[in-house]
């Protein structure tokens, strides 16, 4: 992640070596914790996103060597590459959007969990 936590009394503040500033002013330890799961909500989105796009891509058990689906994977990188020009505003929607694609490409619709547990749970 590439974030330290800076602590001044009861007051948190992220700072991120990848663009070396803070993420967020002096705030409450909540509002921290909140930074931090939405951002690995974020990242658990993007991960869903390359799995669904490009399985099957794995280790084959028979062989031990990698079996990659070049067209998928193709997809995948165009794709990433949208998302690395999508404006700033932009960009966590275009994230929303593909995951809720996928998710309804499988038939899972997002109110059919509560919380991540039950979709979990459910699959």
């Amino acid at each position: 992640m590439g974030w330290m936590i800076e602590q001044k009394n009861d007051r948190y503040r992220i700072y991120s070596e990848t663009i070396r500033g803070y993420l967020m002013g002096w705030s409450s330890r909540d509002e921290v914790v909140k930074r931090i799961i939405k951002n690995k909500y974020r990242e658990f989105m993007t991960d869903v996103i390359k799995q669904y796009m490009t399985f099957p891509h794995h280790w084959r058990k028979e062989t031990g060597t990698i079996y990659v689906d070049r067209e998928r994977c193709d997809k995948h990188s165009d794709w990433v590459a949208k998302l690395c020009k999508t404006p700033a505003i932009q960009y966590y929607e275009e994230i929303d959007d593909t995951f809720q694609e996928a998710l309804a490409e499988l038939g899972i619709e997002p109110n059919d969990f509560k919380n991540l547990a039950d979709l979990i749970d459910g699959i």
